[in-house]
């Protein structure tokens, strides 16, 4: 849920009116909660309409800029402050280190200018496609602005639970975390009854009785339950008869256990072989496993799909997940590229044939993650030659290229080819 959803987002007053009073008193907040206990949502549908609307003092003048850190927090806040700075340009600055005050200054006006800086999904920051210096320099940013004597910049950040020991391990920000942290815990059965009830009543829909209660029975049990439940009621709204969401549509789903795994299987069932083996590339190039093997998703540009199997078996996974709501299209805000990732990191949690995969593929997924970085470099370059590997670095990327869990695009299969030949000649 996001901003524009504020007249469907029910079942969390009174963790709003908690934001509000922690932001209204904290230079920077931070709401941590596990995937899927819907800390973005509060945020972006609940806390920012609320501040639009003047829950602070003067909250109504903010200007809000909303960011995810990506593979380059610093463009990315950038392109954010863009979005309510008209006119702003980026500035050229050799010091990163104070690139995020100047930016401000340059762009609010007038010294009694506020801005509220979200960053949502800031575990992105402790990815490994990003370096530990873009890294510290981004928090000792964060916490600059955290600590502004003006009080001018207010920061909020969205973090899951499993990576909430990464930022406090930074001294100075972990400081400013420690004092300020909300944890966003599962909602009580009258709040899913209010997220159930709500927007069906906004559009007419009658909920059979016993649905709810079914369904509040079965979310009990069930981790990071609201996407499931979100994807649940979709098809449930999909499914309606006379416009009433019924029990037995809900247990011909699977219910909240079983019906991403239903439809994902479905899905994949439904596709010819070709393009059942293009689906396992594609997914596993959408997650990316973290330093420690934690799991997330991971945007993939689509011209990394260049040359990774037959273009009309690729478009054919790609088209049927999307239209099961499995995969979802957007574009790299800084490039523009257009890119697909998994709907949601429970789609990585609950489809087992996607566990599997990933399990196979561990140890491959970190070698090709390095060896396609390096790859994007050397085509960046120019292909200069000084960015070909050789060493231990080739002879990893020969063995997951010479490997079949993982298919080689284009790109990497020309870079280990000339990197290959490169070595060979010196060794001549």
């Amino acid at each position: 849920f996001d901003e524009g959803d504020r007249a469907d987002f029910y079942g969390r007053d009174d963790m709003i009116e908690h934001l509000i009073d922690v932001v209204g008193g904290n230079g920077l907040s931070a709401i941590i909660g596990a995937s899927g206990s819907g800390k973005s949502s509060v945020v972006l549908a609940g806390l920012v309409p609320q501040l639009r609307d003047g829950a602070l003092p003067g909250s109504d003048e903010w200007s809000i800029i909303t960011m995810v850190p990506g593979t380059d927090p610093f463009d990315e806040f950038h392109i954010g402050l863009r979005a309510v700075a008209v006119g702003y340009t980026v500035a050229e600055s050799g010091d990163r280190s104070r690139e995020l005050r100047h930016a401000f200054a340059a762009a609010l006006e007038g010294p009694t200018s506020r801005a509220l800086l979200i960053v949502d999904q800031f575990e992105e920051l402790f990815s490994s496609e990003i370096d530990e210096d873009t890294r510290q320099q981004f928090l000792d940013n964060l916490a600059d602005l955290a600590v502004d004597p003006a009080h001018r910049i207010r920061v909020v950040l969205t973090l899951r639970a499993d990576f909430s020991d990464r930022p406090l391990a930074h001294p100075r920000f972990g400081d400013l975390m420690s004092r300020a942290s909300v944890l966003v815990a599962p909602m009580r059965p009258e709040q899913v009854e209010d997220v159930i009830r709500g927007p069906a009543a906004r559009v007419g829909v009658q909920v059979e009785p016993g649905l709810i209660a079914e369904i509040v029975r079965d979310v009990a049990s069930a981790p990071a339950y609201l996407p499931l439940l979100q994807y649940v009621l979709s098809e449930l709204f999909e499914r309606r008869t006379e416009d009433r969401l019924t029990v037995a549509a809900y247990r011909s789903l699977g219910g909240v256990h079983g019906v991403l795994e239903r439809r994902a299987e479905a899905t994949f069932s439904a596709l010819g072989t070709d393009a059942q083996t293009a689906s396992r590339q594609l997914f596993l190039r959408m997650v990316h496993i973290g330093d420690h093997g934690e799991e997330t998703r991971r945007r993939l540009p689509l011209t990394e799909l260049h040359g990774l199997g037959g273009r009309a078996e690729v478009d054919e996974a790609l088209e049927a997940f999307a239209a099961a709501r499995l995969l979802t299209y957007d574009r790299d805000p800084v490039t523009r590229t257009p890119t697909v990732e998994v709907a949601h990191e429970t789609v990585i949690q609950r489809w087992t044939r996607y566990r599997i995969w990933i399990d196979e593929a561990r140890a491959d997924l970190l070698a090709h993650r390095r060896l396609s970085a390096a790859a994007a470099t050397w085509e960046n370059s120019g292909e200069d030659p000084a960015y070909l590997l050789m060493g231990g670095p080739l002879a990893a990327a020969s063995e997951v290229a010479s490997g079949d869990r993982l298919h080689l695009n284009a790109v990497e299969t020309r870079f280990v080819a000339e990197s290959e030949a490169a070595d060979q000649a010196v060794r001549a």
